[in-house]
């Protein structure tokens, strides 16, 4: 089983690793050698996609209280 398959198999999991990166990202921005725009930029978009892995992982738990 490759590990595609297993994320897709265990979206929780799948959750917690997409945080995981996500989180790696943005530790990677305390670099005073990137431009100030790019760490902004890079921050509005974590911003965005944190969001969308809360509501993910909302959505799992209503299903998995049904």
């Amino acid at each position: 089983m490759s590990i595609l398959e297993l994320l897709d198999n265990y979206p929780k999991a799948a959750i917690v690793v997409k945080q995981w990166f996500l989180d790696r990202m943005l530790e990677s921005l305390n670099n005073d050698s990137l431009p100030e725009e790019f760490k902004d930029y890079v921050k509005s978009k974590f911003a965005v996609s944190y969001g969308s892995l809360l509501e993910e992982d909302a959505v799992l738990e209503e299903e998995s209280d049904t």
